[in-house]
Parts: structure tokens; sequence; C-alpha cells
């Protein structure tokens, strides 16, 4: 029996609401990793050529050869996240090159504007010292 255009298209929209509700809960509960993965990101997009690169690039070595210890699904907030911001754009996707990953898709990523993305990047680590000062002087 054949489906209908509309059932297919019903399951699809199903099934995208229940990857966002999972990518949320994955999101609040990692949610330092997530800011942080967002910086790094960025800041690894700034350094590329054409600024362009995937969230490989913005993944410390030891990261690439082994499992993330709670298994990563927040990672796909961060490039989520970043491209509702308009911080990027999807241009090409490929095979992640993390073992853990088994050549999973992963998508290559280019900043919108190098600019607005330099100002972020500034405006949060200024934030981090400010707050780790904070901490500090509060423990002293």
């Amino acid at each position: 029996m054949k489906r209908s255009n509309k059932n297919k298209s019903d399951g699809k929209n199903k099934g995208q609401q229940r990857r966002d509700r999972g990518m949320q809960l994955a999101a609040d509960a990692k949610s330092d990793r997530v800011a942080a993965g967002r910086l790094a990101l960025l800041s690894a997009l700034l350094r590329l050529p054409n600024h362009t690169g995937t969230i490989d690039d913005a993944t410390d070595d030891d990261a690439m050869h082994a499992a993330f210890d709670d298994g990563g699904c927040w990672r796909g907030s961060v490039t989520r996240s970043l491209r509702k911001d308009g911080f990027i754009e999807a241009v090409d996707a490929g095979q992640s090159l993390r073992p853990s990953r088994h050549c999973g898709l992963r998508h290559v990523w280019r900043l919108v504007d190098p600019a607005a993305a330099r100002r972020y990047v500034g405006l949060q680590q200024a934030t981090t010292v400010k707050d780790s000062r904070q901490q500090k002087e509060a423990a002293e």
C-alpha cells in the first residue's frame, strides 16, 4: 500500500519535532558545553580560509579520537543555534572524521558575517574574564 504525500509530510514533521525536543533537552542539560562549543566553532571558522569549516575543526585532538562521555548529543545544538542566530550557513556536507561518529554526516559551515562573529566572540570572552574576576574576588 502506497503512502500519500500528506502522510509522509506528517511523519517528517513529527520526526523533526521529536528531534528538536531531544536536542533542546540535551542542550538544556549541557548549556555550558553548548556555550563553549559556540565560541569554539566561531573561533575556528574565523581562523579558517574563507571562514568555512566543520564542527570537527572546533574539536580538540583528544575528543576527535574518542566518544564524548555524555554521548555528545548537545553538539547538534551548537550548530543549530548558530544557524538560527544567523552566524553560520550550511554550504556542504560530508562524512565526520571522528571514529566514534562512524563516518556519519556532518555539515560544512560558513560564517555569514565574520565581523559580527568577531564581536560576539570578543564580547563572550570579555564576559568570561569579568565573571572569573568577580568569582575570585568573592572567594577572597
